[in-house]
């Protein structure tokens, strides 16, 4: 069967296209590996990707692209420079919204300090990516400059990742120079996060400058961030060695607890454990002391709502409840304290209700005092307050005066 003519002729223009468009494609490569083509491709990634400044770019077989140094500035000048970056990637599976990357490392990334924020922020959630994201090896040297953090700091950043539309895996480290090590792995989408962190810093000391107060010791600690964004759930704990912050030492010290974000709330749940506290290097007459507190905060209204809070020692107990208006200048604060004194009585209770001014402090109210089965040991003393003794004492905080009187 004869092929009409007019059918051959399609043909061979289609072939002839295509193997134009083939070889233009193969041509346009072969360019962009010559000096000229570097030349013309470090000026199109100069042109989209604003501050953006190329020195020394090369492309080697088949996507290797590299630098001698790349810089990223704002309106304030350079604030990112990198030596050697590398990047290996697939662009070719960009057609199947693939952005696929082998390696993304370098020889050194200094942040200088940290850039301007953009004109105009979107906020919710993370960009959503319309395609999908695999990188298999991040390895970055980065140096925190003193602006950033207040002293210098060096780290190393590696990871890898593989992110769809609807979200994907992650597992991302940072390790210390000198010590310490942190690790965030799990699920992230475009609304939800369901990650687990990992802590681990071997001597506070180093941190010391930048928490602006004397540390010591080492901490370890992981936990949980997962819900939706853009308010998931934080929770975890950190076991502190033997050590100290400021003037309040421990040979051990839990934390650990959980927040929860809310439209304009934050509800929160601590808990603090300490073992053979210290104040000011003078051992505390409580061998071992545990806190726990249930509240709520609210940001836009500075207030603080303490639900429920309880102070545990081997001899006493204190729990109560405040709410602190305008950042504690009007607070309100209700208590009850039990503690057993050694050769006194079985109990001793104290309830009593304060308000006043935090910040300052000055604080006023009143103290309500049982004693169970009181014996002093001075018969006069005994029989004129008898086995239950009770009080109601006026208490005043103005600074560092603290008045007591007879209340009625």
């Amino acid at each position: 069967m004869n092929m009409p003519r007019w059918l051959r002729r399609l043909i061979v223009g289609v072939a002839a296209a295509l193997a134009t468009a083939v070889a233009a494609m193969a041509l346009f490569f072969v360019f962009l590996h010559t000096g000229p083509g570097e030349r013309w491709t470090s000026g199109k990634l100069e042109e989209t990707v604003a501050g953006l400044e190329l020195d020394g770019y090369h492309l080697g077989w088949p996507f290797r692209m590299r630098a001698d140094y790349m810089r990223l500035a704002d309106a304030q000048g350079t604030w990112l420079q990198a030596t050697a970056p590398e990047l290996v990637w697939h662009p070719l599976r960009l057609w199947r919204r693939v952005l696929d990357i082998d390696r993304l490392v370098a020889a050194r990334v200094e942040v200088l300090r940290l850039p301007q924020p953009p004109e105009t922020e979107q906020g919710g959630g993370m960009p959503r990516l319309s395609g999908t994201l695999r990188l298999e090896e991040l390895r970055l040297p980065v140096v925190l400059a003193a602006p950033v953090l207040g002293e210098q700091v060096n780290l190393e950043l590696s990871g890898t990742a593989i992110m769809a539309t609807g979200g994907g895996n992650v597992d991302i480290s940072l390790r210390i120079q000198g010590g310490g090590f942190a690790r965030v792995n799990g699920t992230a989408g475009t609304d939800y996060l369901d990650l687990r962190w990992y802590l681990q810093v071997p001597d506070l000391s180093r941190w010391q400058r930048l928490a602006g107060r004397p540390l010591a010791g080492s901490v370890t600690g992981a936990g949980v961030v997962v819900g939706r964004l853009p308010s998931p759930e934080i929770s975890g704990s950190l076991d502190l060695t033997r050590g100290h912050a400021d003037s309040l030492g421990w040979d051990h010290l839990g934390l650990s607890g959980q927040a929860i974000p809310e439209p304009r709330l934050l509800r929160l749940a601590l808990r603090v454990d300490a073992e053979a506290p210290r104040w000011q290097g003078k051992a505390l007459p409580q061998s071992s002391i545990s806190a726990w507190a249930i509240g709520d905060l609210s940001p836009e209204l500075g207030r603080i709502r303490l639900g429920h809070a309880q102070l545990v020692t081997p001899m006493a107990t204190v729990e109560g409840s405040a709410v602190l208006d305008q950042w504690g200048r009007r607070s309100f604060l209700r208590l009850r304290a039990q503690a057993t004194p050694p050769g006194m009585a079985d109990r001793v209770t104290a309830r009593g209700e304060f308000s006043g001014d935090l910040t300052v402090p000055r604080l006023a109210g009143r103290l309500d005092v049982t004693a169970d089965r009181f014996a002093s040991g001075i018969p006069v003393v005994d029989r004129g307050l008898g086995p239950r003794p009770r009080a109601r004492i006026g208490l005043s905080v103005d600074g560092e005066r603290i008045r007591l009187a007879p209340s009625r």
